[in-house]
């Protein structure tokens, strides 16, 4: 049963980890757009900008988060 429960929390550990960098990814590239898209339609750049840096430092501590969780408990 022990050997069963590990293999299961492996696995989960890395879906979780790996969902959570393409959540990382897909914040980046979304804040990226945002900052293309205000300097293309100009719009309010400053905005955009202060938009696109929340994103990113949420992007920040998602990755962080995935990277916490693949030390701890893929690494072991």
């Amino acid at each position: 049963m022990h050997q069963l429960y590990e293999k299961l929390a492996l696995a989960y550990f890395t879906a979780a980890t790996l969902t959570l960098m393409l959540f990382c990814a897909v914040l980046f590239i979304g804040a990226l757009w945002m900052m293309v898209d205000a300097i293309i339609s100009f719009r309010s750049p400053i905005e955009e900008a202060l938009n696109g840096i929340g994103l990113l430092i949420i992007g920040f501590a998602v990755m962080e988060t995935s990277k916490f969780i693949a030390e701890e408990e893929i690494m072991r």
